[in-house]
């Protein structure tokens, strides 16, 4: 994408020059016809022109850096959506589906099923973490009523969950996954 931007700068750049190059060869034009004097409408024309010349280069810009950050924060908003913790990936989830349901219209069946869409990815996330969470507080929970098996296993749970949120390899090897997650918190 900062190749595609620098691109489109220097086309609006260039584009701009071309303006004032044919600007400055009209005003020749017109002087060496008049004998080097130009009307008062003639230097309004010039003015005018050089004047839309430079809105025009400033509005490409301005439209250029505009979508150039819209892109950025879009694939900001993805990121954290994939690798982002619980509040970094719940905030832009809401506010990926916010910015796709804000353009559609109210009444229309695709706002309906774009607003099941977000409530679905926010119980699923908020039921995978909510899993880690009750692991939490199991961990946490008063353990003088607990036999050293159930102490153990929720030790377990907590080692699994570690590793799932950190990376951490297994013993073999390989990265807990999110099914294994979910089948040890499960037990």
């Amino acid at each position: 994408m900062e190749d595609g931007t620098e691109r489109k700068l220097k086309q609006i750049d260039l584009d701009y020059q071309r303006e004032l190059d044919a600007i400055k060869k009209q005003r020749r034009e017109w002087e060496s016809l008049q004998g080097g004097k130009l009307t008062d409408e003639q230097m309004s024309t010039l003015g005018m022109w050089a004047s839309n010349a430079a809105k025009g280069r400033e509005s490409g810009i301005s439209d250029v850096n505009r979508k150039k950050l819209e892109s950025d924060r879009k694939a900001w908003q993805e990121y954290f959506i994939e690798y982002g913790n619980y509040q970094e990936k719940r905030k832009n989830l809401v506010q990926k589906y916010n910015d796709e349901i804000a353009k559609l219209q109210t009444d229309s069946p695709e706002y309906a099923s774009k607003v099941a869409q977000k409530n679905k990815a926010l119980e699923q996330l908020d039921e995978q973490f909510g899993h880690s969470t009750k692991a939490m507080a199991d961990l946490f929970e008063d353990a003088s009523n607990k036999s050293v098996s159930a102490i153990q296993s929720i030790i377990d749970k907590y080692e699994t969950l570690v590793k799932y949120m950190s990376g951490t390899k297994e013993s073999d090897g390989t990265n807990v996954t999110l099914d294994e997650l979910k089948r040890t918190l499960k037990r």
